[in-house]
């Protein structure tokens, strides 16, 4: 059997429905690139559910849709208004982040939900879905014909060694999986305790759980150690303490707030890490702040057009981390990678932009620059440094603004040579040379 070397378990808020999904949990093989998912569903009406049909959409890191598969759980019996977990695992896209499920239809002891309609007991349970009732249709997702066939009455017979509990076939087209029928009473019971242990392993292996409205993952169980995954509260201000509970928080993880409502955010951590797109296409964000040492990775902040302050004074900024954050008029940081501030936008920083690094202002004030660059001036070597200018590189022989030499350094050598984004010389250096 493969060892799985992560386990997530991840919550799911649905829509009220007759049943509806409370959380899925992914089993990944790294070496193998394989993933499972197992679903834990809810039965919100006081009548045995005798079978169900759903769709599962699978959707990248990027939010892509990479697979969408139709399940089919028939004939086995869950509790009036009662958690159930089916027998069995669907596997998914090894490039699947997230999913999203929709449900068809479900059957009743004396009523058959289908599509937000309520029909008579006359129960007779499909075996294919159609094509125009899903999402896959809409969006014009090529969903191959399927065959109309009459279910055959099932069998009862002993689950042989050996054999998976269901059958799936490839997706973007239907994924159909079968579960066994429960038979009899005896079957029933293990199949109820089969359901209890897989509940009780999972919470005992599982390293993703949630506290105070934040969502963790377990980092280092010795030193209690986690990340935040996301976020289940409706605070719009969210302060990120150092600890929660007994755990440390070091980072957020990938796409934690992605596209969230939250107006601010703050890190009390003496030390964190902010991974990539962790609060990607945020548009209601306005505000960050730090008490401690941050890291701040490409694409971190990615898309948050209304963002204003950033104020992380102890803070390391990576290249391209605030792509997209054209409103930004205050940006506080530590260090940088970036040879621009230009390249922390990953194109041009926003105009009217103060900056201030380790403490001062790049004009060596402490409130902000006043300077503004003329490309019709001209400037001596060495005078454009620490002034903030959109594009400016110090090549210590000369200076650059935007692939253009405006300056030559006085005392360095009689032959320069030029890097390769250097793109033009300006007629005052031109007019030197002569």
């Amino acid at each position: 059997m493969s060892s799985y070397n992560n386990i997530e378990k991840i919550k799911y808020a649905s829509e009220d429905c007759v049943v509806t999904l409370r959380e899925y949990i992914v089993f990944e093989n790294e070496r193998a690139e394989e993933k499972y998912v197992v679903f834990k569903f809810a039965n919100n009406v006081s009548q045995q559910l005798l079978g169900m049909e759903f769709e599962v959409s699978q959707y990248d890191i990027d939010n892509n849709l990479v697979e969408k598969s139709v399940v089919i759980y028939n004939k086995f019996l869950a509790k009036p208004d009662k958690e159930f977990v089916p027998k069995a695992k669907l596997k998914v896209n090894y490039l699947c982040k997230s999913l999203s499920v929709r449900l068809i239809q479900a059957a009743f002891d004396r009523f058959i939900w289908k599509e937000g309609q309520y029909l008579d007991n006359s129960y007779k349970f499909e075996h294919y879905a159609r094509d125009e009732d899903t999402e896959a249709a809409k969006r014009a997702y090529p969903v191959s014909e399927a065959k109309v066939t009459e279910p055959k009455p099932a069998a009862a017979q002993k689950p042989r060694k050996g054999r998976l509990p269901f059958v799936a076939k490839n997706a973007t087209r239907k994924n159909i999986a079968r579960f066994p029928a429960v038979f009899n009473f005896l079957v029933c019971v293990a199949v109820i305790a089969a359901i209890g242990a897989s509940i009780y392993l999972f919470n005992a292996k599982s390293t993703a759980f949630t506290l105070d409205n934040f969502d963790l993952k377990v980092i280092d169980k010795g030193a209690k150690t986690v990340t935040v995954t996301g976020y289940a509260g409706d605070e719009t201000s969210i302060t990120i303490p150092s600890k929660i509970d007994d755990y440390t928080v070091i980072g957020i993880s990938e796409n934690a707030f992605a596209e969230t409502e939250i107006k601010s955010v703050k890190f009390n951590s003496s030390s964190l890490y902010i991974e990539s797109c962790a609060f990607d296409g945020c548009e209601n964000l306005k505000t960050v702040s730090a008490t401690g040492a941050v890291t701040v990775t490409v694409n971190a902040f990615r898309n948050c057009t209304n963002l204003e302050t950033v104020t992380l004074p102890k803070s390391n900024l990576l290249t391209g981390c605030l792509k997209g954050c054209t409103r930004l008029s205050y940006l506080e940081f530590k260090s940088t990678d970036a040879k621009t501030v230009d390249d922390l936008f990953s194109g041009t920083a926003p105009k009217n932009l103060t900056v201030v690094a380790d403490g001062k202002a790049p004009d060596g004030g402490d409130g902000g620059s006043d300077f503004v660059y003329d490309p019709a001036a001209t400037y001596s070597y060495g005078e454009l440094n620490g002034k903030g200018v959109a594009g400016y590189v110090d090549h210590k022989e000369y200076e650059t603004v935007n692939g253009e030499i405006i300056t030559v350094n006085p005392n360095g050598s009689t032959s320069l040579v030029l890097t390769e984004d250097v793109k033009s010389i300006s007629e005052a250096v031109t007019a030197l040379a002569r």
